[in-house]
C-alpha cells in the first residue's frame, strides 16, 4: 500500500491540524536576560513528562464525537499525541475484527508531516515482503498477539514495550520460535522507542508506536500515563469510526 499525503488544508478545519509546531532556536547570550534554554534540551524535558491526560482525552472526546472524514481525524489525532507525548514521530494503526484497517504517520521537521493509508482485510493481504519483517514490525507482532516474556522489563504488565535505547533491544528481547531479532543500530534515525496496544473491552484493536531520537526519553511512569491515554484512544477510535460511518 502507499501512503497518501494529505491536503493540509482539508485537515485543518479551524484548528491547527497536521502542522508541525515551529522548532525555536537557542537566545542568544545576555548578560542582564536569563539565558533560555536549547530547544533540543525543551523537547527532551517534554519528551520525558508527557501531558496532562485529562487534556489530552478532553480533546479526543471532542474529536471523536464530530463525524468528520476518518483521514482527517486521524491527522487530528496524531497531531495531539505528537503534543502530548513531546516525540519526534508517531504512528497509528487501527482495525477492528476483519474489517479494513487504517494507518498513519506522523512526524516533525518531515517534508510530508502526515502520512494516512488504509489496510486491506486480513484475506486481501498479499505475500509479505522479501526479506521479512524488520525489527519493530516484529516487536509491534509481539505486542499485538502478546508473544512476550512478561519477565522482561522492557514490557509492561499492560503489554506495551518501551526502551530508551533501541540499540540495547537486540540482546534483552528475544522473539518466539526462536527468531532472531534485527539489530536496530544507528541507520535507524532514533534512540528511544515505545509500542502501545489499543484495545476495547479484551480486543485489540490497534497500535501506537512512539519514536524520539533522543536517548532515554520514556520511564516507567509516562509508560502508564502513555497507556491511559491509549486507553481510552482504542474507544475513541472505534467510536469515531461508528459515528462516521453512520453519517
Amino acid at each position: 500500500m502507499s501512503w497518501i499525503d494529505a491536503d493540509s488544508e482539508s485537515l485543518r478545519d479551524g484548528q491547527r491540524g497536521h502542522d508541525n509546531p515551529p522548532m525555536t532556536g537557542e537566545n542568544r547570550r545576555s548578560r542582564t536576560v536569563p539565558r533560555t534554554r536549547p530547544a533540543r534540551s525543551r523537547r527532551l524535558e517534554a519528551a520525558r513528562s508527557p501531558g496532562d491526560v485529562g487534556a489530552f482525552l478532553s480533546r479526543l472526546h471532542v474529536q471523536a464525537t464530530r463525524g468528520i472524514p476518518r483521514a482527517q481525524f486521524f491527522a487530528q489525532v496524531a497531531q495531539m499525541l505528537l503534543e502530548f507525548s513531546g516525540c519526534d514521530w508517531i504512528e497509528l494503526r487501527h482495525r477492528e475484527a476483519a474489517e479494513e484497517g487504517y494507518r498513519c504517520q506522523m512526524s516533525r521537521g518531515d517534508p510530508m508531516p502526515f502520512r494516512f493509508e488504509r489496510e486491506p482485510r486480513p484475506a486481501e493481504e498479499g505475500v509479505p515482503a522479501p526479506g521479512g519483517p524488520d525489527a519493530v514490525e516484529i516487536l509491534c507482532g509481539m505486542v499485538a498477539e502478546r508473544r512476550f516474556d512478561p519477565a522482561l522489563s522492557c514490557f509492561t504488565p499492560r503489554g506495551s514495550f518501551w526502551t530508551g535505547d533501541v540499540e540495547e533491544v537486540h540482546d534483552s528481547v528475544a522473539p518466539p520460535r526462536g527468531t532472531p531479532l534485527p539489530v536496530l543500530g544507528p541507520d535507524f534515525g532514533f534512540r528511544s522507542l515505545a509500542i502501545i496496544p489499543l484495545t476495547v473491552g479484551s480486543e485489540n484493536t490497534g497500535l501506537l508506536e512512539m519514536r524520539n531520537s533522543a536517548r532515554g526519553c520514556f520511564t516507567r511512569a509516562d509508560m502508564r500515563r502513555y497507556e491511559q491515554a491509549a486507553a481510552s484512544l482504542g474507544v475513541a477510535l472505534s467510536h469515531q469510526r461508528a459515528r462516521w460511518a453512520l453519517g
